[in-house]
């Protein structure tokens, strides 16, 4: 995958990514260092890119100039275009995300980032094939969250598809950090804007991808067992109703074997010695 020397260069993927100076989980490293914490990240995604040919577009939401130099430093100019945004937040951050990539006209697939995500090298090659090569993704992460074992949420027959070496499963919920199309994002639009109206992301995905939110039984359990989890079911009906039950179906597509991970120490996609990886990338960047 090349990059032509012209002006009407051929993208792979175009990417939007928000990133904020504080740290707003507790990671397994760097947890009072967020700007180290962001380097590390940063460092994974940009190896992750290798052999892709994309754009990437920044949102520094009320970052220092230490964050801007950060990008500077790991990404080309022609790479590269940063957005200053002044306490945007969460939900302010993430529908700029959707203005942008929708208004570019560079790439069909897109990529929403988030800044707290460590990447395995060629990451971003293996989701691309995976997603060009199957028209049943309609949305993708990299992250085998640990939930998908753990939660009654996650008790549901998934699909499944081997792309190149790789295991790929259907999933009823992910983060905010995802692939999918122009064409898609603009369909779903109105579900993903309820997130800047205070709609979390489990409602979101559920209310897309619909696994389970007919089972009565769930809603009972989490009643009794999990607050928070029974509130993202009754959000599916006060946010997206229409689409929970009229609206197109759609296929979240997560790999077996993790591709990345979130910075959250409980949270850390299990199939991997993160340990290594970190120490590999903080010697290699002297970060």
């Amino acid at each position: 995958m090349m990059m032509t020397n012209n002006q009407n260069k051929k993208y792979d993927l175009v990417i939007c990514y928000r990133i904020y100076p504080n740290v707003s989980k507790v990671p397994p490293i760097f947890s009072e260092n967020k700007l180290k914490l962001a380097e590390l990240c940063l460092a994974s995604f940009k190896n992750a890119l290798n052999s892709i040919a994309f754009k990437l577009f920044v949102l520094l939401d009320s970052c220092p100039h230490s964050y801007s130099e950060l990008f500077q430093k790991y990404f080309a100019e022609d790479e590269l275009e940063l957005i200053t945004l002044q306490n945007a937040g969460n939900p302010g951050s993430f529908g700029k995300q959707t203005e942008v990539l929708l208004n570019q006209n560079l790439a069909e697939i897109v990529y929403f980032a988030e800044d707290d995500y460590f990447y395995l090298p060629n990451a971003f090659e293996k989701m691309i094939n995976a997603f060009s090569k199957n028209p049943n993704f309609h949305f993708l992460s990299p992250y085998n969250h640990p939930d998908y074992k753990n939660l009654l949420l996650h008790n549901y027959n998934s699909d499944k598809i081997e792309i190149d070496t790789i295991t790929w499963k259907t999933v009823s919920t992910t983060t905010m950090t995802f692939m999918t199309t122009k064409t898609i994002l603009k369909d779903t639009l109105g579900t993903f804007l309820t997130y800047t109206r205070k709609n979390n992301d489990n409602s979101i995905w559920l209310a897309l991808t619909k696994k389970q939110i007919f089972n009565p039984y769930l809603y009972f359990h989490y009643l009794i067992k999990n607050k928070t989890l029974f509130k993202a079911l009754i959000k599916i009906w006060i946010y997206s109703p229409f689409q929970a039950t009229f609206g197109k179906t759609y296929k979240l597509w997560v790999p077996n074997q993790t591709l990345a991970t979130h910075m959250e120490s409980n949270y850390l996609a299990d199939d991997e010695n993160w340990e290594y990886w970190f120490n590999l990338f903080r010697k290699k960047h002297n970060i």
